[in-house]
């Protein structure tokens, strides 16, 4: 199922702030608390994350040049 985000009124937001990697194969939020890729994965539809339920809110470190940096108003709703 694909991620659908809608956005509202642009703004700048500094950290934490959700950020989203995307590729062919699915799609990862994770609110990332710094700049420098430490955050909690939220949710998630890639299959690297197959079996890795347990692990899957722990806070780690994100290659944080993959993910899409929002600096806007984000709603993410349920298809």
């Amino acid at each position: 199922m694909p991620i659908e985000i809608v956005n509202t009124k642009f703004q700048k937001i500094d950290f934490p702030k959700l950020m989203i990697a995307s590729d062919n194969e699915g799609d990862t939020i994770v609110f990332m608390i710094d700049e420098f890729g430490k955050g909690n994965g939220m949710a998630s539809n890639h299959p690297s994350w197959n079996y890795k339920g347990e692990l899957f809110y722990s806070t780690g470190d994100w290659k944080i040049e993959d993910f899409k940096d929002y600096n806007e108003t984000l709603t993410i709703k349920n298809k």
